[in-house]
């Protein structure tokens, strides 16, 4: 006898109905949620704590305001929980650079062919992190924050684009790495009681 959906004539209830007809929906939802929040999961480990994690050593120095030394090293010290090598080595490498574009520096160079090391004055890692340290050091409350959050941003676009050259991995970009920033700090919070 051929199935006919939400009839009593097959020999099946209208729930029952319902119920086969869904299974096969449920299944597929689960499986997109498994994969967004996985993939999110993911993310978070590679990219969004060690983040947080720099950025919250960042506050730790700007409210103690005491250096001795590297600040780039102060940061890391002030950190609650360890940071990752590999974040490390790439925020060395790199930091300059993210800096720069979380100041609106264009990424793109024009004819005058000069480097973003030669606009910010040969910047090393730790005049980068004093210069950042300085222009949130200025702030407080909610404009503190609003910076550190828009840093965030932009650090973590600018990692996982690095991770996923090597990873083929699709990075976390735009409006999705401020999203990300936001949902990285709660859930650091909640693992951490901040």
């Amino acid at each position: 006898m051929k199935k006919r959906l939400f009839s009593k004539k097959d020999g099946t209830s209208f729930f029952e109905d319902l119920k086969e007809l869904f299974a096969d929906v449920q299944d597929s939802v689960r499986y997109f949620f498994d994969r967004i929040f996985g993939n999110l999961r993911n993310w978070y480990d590679i990219a969004g704590e060690p983040v947080v994690v720099f950025l919250e050593g960042l506050k730790a120095v700007i409210d103690e305001n005491v250096v001795t030394g590297s600040i780039f090293d102060a940061i890391v010290a002030s950190t609650k929980t360890p940071l990752d090598n590999i974040f490390l080595e790439w925020l060395r490498d790199n930091l300059p650079a993210v800096i720069a574009k979380w100041q609106g520096v264009p990424q793109v160079i024009d004819e005058t062919e000069q480097s973003i090391d030669d606009i910010l004055g040969g910047l090393d890692v730790d005049g980068g992190v004093e210069y950042m340290v300085e222009e949130i050091g200025f702030e407080v409350g909610v404009r503190r924050n609003a910076l550190i959050h828009s840093f965030a941003s932009v650090m973590i676009e600018e990692y996982t684009t690095h991770v996923a050259k090597a990873s083929g991995a699709s990075p976390i970009t735009g409006v999705h790495a401020d999203t990300f920033a936001q949902v990285s700090y709660d859930l650091y919070k909640e693992r951490n009681l901040v």
